[in-house]
C-alpha cells in the first residue's frame, strides 16, 4: 500500500508538471542564494521568471486549443450538412474518395506535394501542428513506433471531422494523421474485444456479450464510418439477430472449462492449446472408465487363478 501511494504521488506530480506547472529537479547541494533569470532584457527573480514562462506556455496552449476547437466546430457544421444532403450511398462514395486522397493511391501519387504543404495561415501554432503531422506520417511509415501524432487524445468523432474535411482547413498530412489515430483506436479496441470474446466463449460456450459490445461500438461510430463498405446497410439488424440467436441457444451443457472452475491462466492455455485440452479430457475419461472397471464385481473365471480383487485393481492401475 505504501508503494502504491508513493507511485500515485509521483504520477500526480508528473501530471501537474505536464499540465502547465514546472517541476525542477536539482542534483548535489542546494544553494539558498536567489536565482536570477533574464527575461527579455530585464533581470527578474526566479519565481517571477517561472511564472512568466508558465503564463506564456499557458497562453500558447490556450491559443492552440482555441484554434483546434474552432476548426472542429466548423468541420462539424460541414459534416452535418453532408449527412443531411447526401444519401447513404453518396456519403459512402464521398468517404471512399477522401480515404483515397489522404491515405491510399491518391495520397501516394502526391506524396512529395503533401509533405511540402502548409496551411494557408500565419498562425504559428497551426503551422507547427501541420509540420508535426508531416513528421509523424513519415516517421510512422518508416516504422517508428514512438512518432508523436498531433491528434493523439482526440475522440473518434473529432478525428473523423478532421480526416473527412476537404475544405482546405487541414493539410492532407493532418488528415492522414487524424485517420491514422482513428485506425489505431479501432485496432486497439478490436484486439481487446477479440480476447474478451475468446474468454466468454470458453466460459459459457456463447458470445452474446461480445456481440453486444460490437453493436455498441458500431452505434458509436461517426455516420461517415458507419456507411463504409465494411459495414453493410443491414449490419445492425444482423447483429441484433445474432445476439437473439446466441441468447436463445440452450445452455444446459455447461462447457468443461466453466464446469471445472478454471482460472484465467487455465482458460487462456486451453484457448491457445486446444489439443492439450482434448488430450486432458481423454485422459480423464480413461481414468474414470478404469475406475469403474476396477470397482465392478468380477466372476472367478474373469481373473487368473490365485489373483485377488486387490491385485487385479492394482494391476489395472499399473497398466494404465
Amino acid at each position: 500500500m505504501h508503494n502504491l501511494n508513493k507511485v500515485a504521488g509521483t504520477v500526480a506530480l508528473f501530471k501537474k508538471a505536464i499540465q502547465g506547472g514546472n517541476m525542477i529537479q536539482g542534483m548535489g547541494a542546494v544553494s539558498e542564494m536567489p536565482v536570477i533569470f533574464i527575461v527579455g532584457k530585464k533581470a527578474v527573480p526566479d519565481g517571477d521568471a517561472l511564472n512568466t514562462l508558465s503564463s506564456s506556455r499557458e497562453r500558447a496552449d490556450k491559443a492552440n486549443f482555441s484554434l483546434l476547437t474552432r476548426q472542429l466546430g466548423e468541420s462539424a457544421l460541414r459534416s452535418n450538412k453532408r449527412e443531411q444532403e447526401l444519401t447513404r450511398d453518396e456519403l459512402a462514395a464521398y468517404a471512399k474518395k477522401q480515404i483515397n486522397d489522404f491515405a491510399l493511391d491518391g495520397y501516394s501519387f502526391g506524396k512529395h506535394r503533401h509533405d511540402q504543404e502548409l496551411p494557408d495561415t500565419e498562425d504559428p501554432e497551426h503551422l507547427a501542428r501541420a509540420r508535426q503531422a508531416t513528421d509523424y506520417v513519415n516517421q510512422a511509415a518508416s516504422g517508428n513506433r514512438y512518432a508523436q501524432n498531433p491528434f493523439a487524445g482526440l475522440s473518434r468523432d473529432q478525428l473523423a471531422l478532421i480526416a473527412y474535411d476537404d475544405s482546405g482547413g487541414y493539410t492532407i498530412n493532418e488528415r492522414h494523421a487524424a485517420w491514422s489515430e482513428s485506425h489505431r483506436l479501432k485496432s486497439e479496441w478490436a484486439e481487446g474485444a477479440v480476447t474478451r470474446a475468446q474468454l466468454e466463449s470458453a466460459q459459457t460456450g456463447r458470445i452474446p456479450v461480445f456481440l453486444t459490445e460490437v453493436l455498441s461500438f458500431y452505434r458509436a461510430l461517426p455516420k461517415i464510418e458507419q456507411v463504409q463498405d465494411c459495414y453493410p446497410g443491414d449490419y445492425e439488424a444482423e447483429l441484433l439477430e445474432k445476439i437473439r440467436v446466441e441468447l436463445s441457444r440452450p445452455n444446459d451443457k455447461v462447457p468443461e472449462l466453466a464446469k471445472r472452475g478454471l482460472n484465467l491462466y487455465d482458460i487462456l492455455a486451453s484457448i491457445a492449446m486446444p489439443e492439450k485440452k482434448e488430450a486432458e479430457a481423454k485422459r480423464e475419461q480413461s481414468v474414470k472408465q478404469h475406475s469403474v472397471q476396477a470397482s465392478a464385481p468380477s466372476s472367478v473365471s474373469d481373473k487368473p487363478t490365485g489373483v485377488s480383487d486387490t491385485d487385479s485393481a492394482s494391476t489395472s492401475k499399473t497398466n494404465n
